[in-house]
């Protein structure tokens, strides 16, 4: 288990909310943390994992990537993951390294809590109880839970399918990434029936997830690999496959393996994927991604 030495932790503790602590609260947290060093675009926690630990940033920066659609950058001296570790709610987004090499210090949660410096989830006071009480409020006000978003329906930024290995996922995913994000979900129909995906476990979810992530980097390339997170869950009895996808900083290209290039451009049009021709898709990218332009000019 990696630690800092006790002046590298005291820095980062100085640009945080933390250090509002009293000196005998910063020891005890000094005591039980530890430090994780991450390369860019390494993962630190997926969305609708549950949270069991929260982080200060120490050095480098890091990727918050919300449920929304919203990219944020973490910098040195800021708090993530409290929401998560501090409820039982699932995680609100994912998170990743931002730098070629980037530190953050964790603190798990069952350690703060038997240190006494959280309310544990079996003697919680009243002040836990009143965030909690908040937290859900704002989870019903922005929910977007695998329930709520079957009862919603396809549209631009969700689309069901039934089963995993539907090449047409490829074509969505590009669409999301190149216009306002979305989300997947396999094991549903199109009249919004849950019919759950074969032979579901965590251990095949496990391995559907691998498999996964190999398509994107052969399909998509690695520019795509941040911008997508999987989890999976059991809903009414049936396993359902999720996969979020947040806007692309880049335009996207998916390896179809036609034409000349064997590149397509996709961009999501109403509750479907559309293909654009040359010209089109120059025109699209001038404008959603113009920093683009400027990159391939320099």
């Amino acid at each position: 288990m990696q630690k800092l030495e006790r002046s590298t932790f005291d820095q980062a503790m100085e640009a945080s909310v933390l250090n509002a602590l009293s000196e005998e609260k910063r020891s005890a947290l000094y005591e039980i943390h530890e430090v994780w060093t991450l390369s860019r675009n390494e993962e630190v926690f997926k969305s609708h994992q549950e949270g069991k630990r929260l982080f200060v940033v120490s050095k480098g920066c890091f990727k918050l990537f919300l449920k929304n659609g919203k990219v944020k950058t973490l910098k040195t001296g800021q708090l993530f993951g409290e929401v998560a570790a501090l409820t039982e709610n699932e995680r609100l987004g994912s998170a990743t390294g931002g730098d070629d090499i980037s530190q953050v210090i964790t603190f798990e949660k069952s350690k703060l809590e038997t240190q006494g410096l959280i309310p544990s989830d079996s003697n919680p006071s009243l002040l836990r109880l009143l965030f909690q009480n908040t937290v859900n409020y704002l989870h019903e006000l922005l929910d977007n839970s695998t329930e709520t978003l079957i009862q919603r329906g396809e549209d631009e930024q969700l689309e069901f399918k039934e089963g995993g290995h539907n090449p047409n996922i490829i074509k969505s995913i590009a669409a999301f990434l190149n216009t306002q994000g979305g989300t997947l979900l396999i094991g549903v129909n199109d009249a919004g029936e849950v019919i759950g995906v074969p032979d579901y476990s965590n251990q095949a979810a496990d391995k559907y997830d691998q498999d996964f992530q190999n398509l994107i980097r052969e399909k998509l390339g690695t520019d795509a690999m941040p911008f997508v997170h999987f989890c999976h869950s059991c809903f009414e009895g049936k396993g359902v496959y999720r996969i979020d996808v947040v806007p692309s900083d880049r335009p996207i290209y998916a390896f179809t393996g036609k034409g000349t290039s064997g590149e397509s451009f996709f961009i999501r049009s109403g509750s479907t994927n559309q293909q654009l021709g040359f010209g089109a898709a120059l025109h699209y990218i001038a404008r959603r991604f113009p920093a683009e332009l400027l990159r391939v000019n320099d």
